[in-house]
């Protein structure tokens, strides 16, 4: 299966698609040998976004729409600064699929994103773009999202923020 991400102590990868409830056997396989299984249960797919610590929370790994700026507090450590109401962002995100009846949950609001694409050479990893409210404060601002299942249930990702200024504060 694709490998999303490895360090000495973890592996991220992309499950394979299965239907909920079948049986799994993953084991590492590296050139000094191989783990030993572990057995899983493979469940439906949950929505995720991902967080710039690699924690699921704190900020997210959002952007502003056709940039490298993160949308967060200006930091040095980080091309970043706060989103404007009314702006176009996108949030990355994965354990969704384009198909799919998606809402991003922003301070409360569910908003229907403007487009959700796959991100071609990263699996299961996709960009959301979502205008933000006119009518949100300055701030720290939760994001997540929702998804309707195709049994009709609904599924919400991990909260994430991303920050706000006000027109007004900007100069």
């Amino acid at each position: 299966v694709p490998i999303l991400s490895a360090s000495i102590s973890r592996v991220d990868f992309l499950c394979p698609a299965s239907v909920p409830g079948t049986r799994m056997e993953i084991a590492l396989q590296t050139l000094t040998g191989v783990a030993q299984p572990i057995q899983a249960v493979s469940r439906e797919a949950m929505p995720g976004i991902f967080s710039l610590d690699q924690s699921g929370r704190g900020p997210g790994m959002i952007m502003h729409s056709g940039t490298a700026t993160l949308v967060m507090t200006p930091d040095y450590r980080y091309l970043s600064r706060a989103a404007l109401p009314d702006e176009l962002v996108t949030v990355y995100a994965t354990g969704i699929t384009a198909e799919e009846e998606i809402f991003v949950v922003a301070d409360g609001m569910e908003i229907r994103p403007q487009s959700i694409i796959a991100i071609p050479h990263l699996p299961g990893i996709y960009q959301v773009s979502v205008r933000l409210p006119s009518d949100i404060g300055d701030g720290d601002m939760p994001i997540s999202m929702k998804v309707k299942l195709l049994d009709g249930s609904i599924v919400a990702s991990n909260e994430v923020s991303l920050a706000i200024d006000s027109p007004h504060q900007q100069r």
